[in-house]
């Protein structure tokens, strides 16, 4: 029911030895690791705001009114998706934020609706 996202142990120890520069970046380097982002922002024209939220909801999962959950993304789609946020805000007056998700910690599944309340005697 329940979905653990996590690293692999070996994974987790060359991301390890990259960030230490003991091997170097390639093909399949650190850049090539998924992770959970969210996506959050303050855009105060509201034509902005309709258009950022129509992109975002397109490339991402919407949690939120202005909180996407971006899942699975390597750090070239993360430029992506930021490069083209970017150009549809005002960077003076509008505010966009990411936010790494540590995957050892983040879960995802159903959540129980309970009919009556619960009480633990």
């Amino acid at each position: 029911m329940f979905r653990d996202i996590q690293i692999p142990e070996n994974l987790f120890y060359r991301c390890q030895r990259q960030h230490r520069g003991e091997i170097p970046k390639g093909e399949n380097s650190m850049s090539r690791v998924k992770n959970d982002y969210l996506i959050c922002y303050d855009v105060s024209d509201p034509k902005r705001l309709a258009r950022l939220a129509r992109y975002l909801e397109k490339e991402a999962f919407r949690i939120q009114y202005s909180i996407f959950l971006f899942a699975d993304a390597t750090n070239g789609e993360l430029e992506k998706i930021c490069s083209d946020a970017k150009e549809l805000i005002d960077e003076e007056k509008d505010d966009l934020r990411v936010y790494t998700i540590a995957n050892s910690g983040f879960r995802a599944g159903i959540a129980v609706d309970l009919d009556e309340p619960f009480i633990m005697v």
